[in-house]
């Protein structure tokens, strides 16, 4: 996603809801670990992303890391919004 140069980036600010198959490690933005972490795929965790430091005018990325026991793996995001 894209910010642009108006952007006050201390208040930029990304929340949803996620589930894994298996584990989930972490969610990135820009290559940095938010510390939201989900445990599996039962229910729908929220995640509420914001702070000083991890969004950059222009290009940003959003990362969901994963850990698969074995068998099929899965991402679920649901919700998301950015402000």
């Amino acid at each position: 996603f894209t910010l642009p140069a108006s952007a006050q980036l201390n208040t930029v600010n990304i929340s949803g809801l996620w589930a894994t198959d298996d584990a989930a490690v972490v969610i990135y933005i820009n290559n940095i670990p938010t510390g939201s972490t989900n445990l599996g795929f039962t229910t729908l965790v929220p995640f509420n992303i914001s702070g000083s430091g991890l969004f950059q005018v222009g290009l940003n990325t959003l990362d969901f890391e994963l850990v698969n026991a074995g068998g099929p793996t899965g991402l679920r995001v649901d919700q998301i919004v950015g402000k």
